[in-house]
């Protein structure tokens, strides 16, 4: 494929939509998160969809077709609250989302970053007085 020639992260998207998140974060100039990277969370092997380690961000890209079954929702559900647990910001966006409101999508993106920056800045800060 040729994107994963232009954006290496694309080879480890498991869906379109992952793919199109990536697209989505190339256009709007934001950095790019790490893809599907396991980590141990909570005693456990967690692959978040898309993670800003330095930010402290999850993206979660939550399509009905995998999401929207009642045992889907139950583990979706731990899953954020151990990923929350362990100091995570998680956020989740749609197939709608990222496909047909992509700049809003964008500047939420920005604007969690953004808000996860400023934190950590401000903990630096209060940590060197």
């Amino acid at each position: 494929m040729v994107l994963d020639e232009i954006l290496p992260e694309t080879k480890r998207t498991r869906s379109e939509m992952e793919r199109e998140f990536l697209r989505l974060c190339e256009k709007a100039g934001l950095p790019l998160p790490e893809v599907n990277v396991s980590m141990r969370v909570g005693g456990r092997t967690q692959k978040p969809d898309f993670l800003w380690r330095n930010a402290g961000v999850i993206f979660e890209a939550d399509s009905r077709a995998y999401h929207d079954t009642f045992s889907a929702f139950q583990v979706d559900r731990k899953r954020e609250q151990r990923f929350q647990l362990a100091g995570w910001s998680v956020s989740h966006c749609t197939w709608e989302q990222i496909f047909h409101e992509p700049a809003a999508l964008a500047r939420t993106v920005r604007g969690l970053l953004t808000r996860a920056e400023t934190r950590r800045r401000r903990a630096d800060t209060s940590s060197q007085t």
